[in-house]
This record gives structure tokens, sequence and C-alpha cells, in this order.
């Protein structure tokens, strides 16, 4: 069990392989999930999602195409769900202090429908909001 994306993750594999391979396979497992982390985890100060938030209501952010499509299908299922899940409820849970504050600045009254993709450039991967 290791502490991932605001959670504990834990992998199980079986197979009828050598063990050797098992810990490869479940090695490799963490990385990609370590990977994600880097790239979109609210708990990480120098995430993508921590630099859309500090500033993509500014300038354009550049992102990975892999936190592109999670913001649209986060955005919606937002829709979908008519807000029961919300992709912007993070200011909400810092004030609850069930996220980190890392000093951005959040409307009360914003939610998922305020959250608009613009001036996406899909080959340099750069998002305004």
């Amino acid at each position: 069990m290791k502490p991932i994306l605001g959670t504990y993750v834990t992998i199980t594999v079986a197979a009828k392989t050598t063990l050797e391979k098992l810990i490869e396979v479940t090695e490799a497992g963490y990385k990609e999930i370590y990977r994600i982390h880097r790239l979109m985890s609210f708990h990480e100060p120098n995430s993508e999602i921590t630099k859309l938030n500090l500033g993509a209501s500014e300038k354009a952010i550049q992102i990975s195409t892999d936190t592109l499509k999670v913001i649209s299908t986060a955005l919606e299922i937002s829709k979908i769900s008519n807000g029961t899940f919300d992709i912007a409820c993070a200011g909400l849970m810092v004030k609850q202090k069930k996220l980190p504050d890392h000093g951005f600045t959040f409307s009360d009254e914003g939610n998922w429908n305020n959250i608009q993709l613009l001036n996406i450039d899909r080959r340099h991967r750069a998002v305004q909001s």
C-alpha cells in the first residue's frame, strides 16, 4: 500500500508466471500511477492541475494529453451528473481542510459549469480556462 493521488493504492497481481515477473509488473503499475500523480494530483504543488489552478484564467497553460483527457472526461461526467460529480469541488474541500491550500483563490460560488476549456491547441497541448 502506497500513498498516491490523495489516497492509498494497492496493486494485487496473480498469474502463472515467475515471482520476478509479478514484481516487475507491479512496479510498472506503481510507476504509471506515480506518473499520473505527478501530472494531476491536487496534492502535488508542481502538478499540471496546480499550474492550471494558479494561472489558466490568465494565460494558456501547457498540459499533457493525459491531463487534457482527464479534465475533458471529468467535465463530461459533471455535465451528465448535473453537478453531482463536480470537478470544481476543490475550493470547498480546501476550505474544509480536506485538501492542501496551495494559495489558490477559489470562488465559493463557482462550480463545474464555470469551467471552460478555451484555446485548446492540441499540437502543443496548451489550455486556457
